[in-house]
This record gives C-alpha cells, sequence and structure tokens, in this order.
C-alpha cells in the first residue's frame, strides 16, 4: 500500500505534533504552578488606625477575614464559627491574623476573638492600614 502522506519526490508530508504536545505540557505545568501561588484575596475594607505598625511575621499565622455581612474566612474560604474551635484547638500556639471590614457588626468580630481565646489562642493580631497623616 502506497503511503498517502509522500509527495511526488519521496518527502514526508505529515506533521510531527511533538513539538506542540510539548508547548501544552509547558503551558499545563505553568497554570499548575502558578495556581499554588495565588492566594484567594477577601475583599475587605480595614479599618485605620493611628497606631498601625508592620508586624514581624515570626510565627505561624492562621489568616481570619471577616466581611461587612459577618462571614468569617479561613485562609480564603468560607466558614462557619463553630467549625473554627478545632481549627483554634489545633492551631493554638499560632499567631491569629484578623482581617475585619470596618461595617462587620461587632458582634461577629468579637465572637471569633472570644472563640480564640476560649481556646487558648492568645496571640491575636488585628490588622488595619495606617491612618493618613
Amino acid at each position: 500500500m502506497e503511503n498517502m502522506f509522500l509527495d511526488g519526490d519521496g518527502l514526508d508530508l505529515s506533521i510531527d505534533l511533538t513539538p506542540m504536545i510539548d508547548v501544552l505540557f509547558m503551558l499545563l505545568i505553568f497554570f499548575i504552578t502558578a495556581m499554588t501561588f495565588v492566594k484567594p484575596v477577601i475583599d475587605v475594607n480595614l479599618a485605620t488606625a493611628e497606631s498601625a505598625a508592620k508586624g514581624s511575621g515570626s510565627n505561624k499565622q492562621l489568616v481570619i477575614s471577616i466581611d461587612e455581612t459577618g462571614q468569617i474566612y479561613l485562609d480564603g474560604k468560607g466558614i462557619e464559627l463553630i467549625d473554627l474551635e478545632p481549627v483554634f484547638i489545633r492551631e493554638h500556639e499560632s499567631t491569629i491574623n484578623l482581617f475585619v471590614d470596618r461595617q462587620t457588626p461587632f458582634q461577629d468580630f468579637l465572637s471569633v476573638i472570644d472563640l480564640a481565646k476560649l481556646n487558648k489562642c492568645d496571640d491575636l493580631l488585628v490588622t488595619t492600614e495606617p491612618a493618613e497623616q
């Protein structure tokens, strides 16, 4: 049987897909590794404070955000208040870094702090924006 991908001179006219497959694999690897570095960001309008200072970042931090509706997020993922207790028990030596929207109901803010204190999480930070001078 005659090869249908040969021209009259006997040259192979088929397309080599190996470079295209290599490029696709490289793109796949790039996007997979890039996604591991993206940290979910919760849009929180932080309050300002005259005493705002840069943190040292020396300890392991547990990032908890509370938006203006009172929804709690742990590392960018929504979580209920009751589900924070096992996290606080497991991570009681970590620094709890709170990002609280300025419109958050005070009771929601206080409930998270109270639960942390009840579970021996005494190292609490409330992240704010520096006040304009």
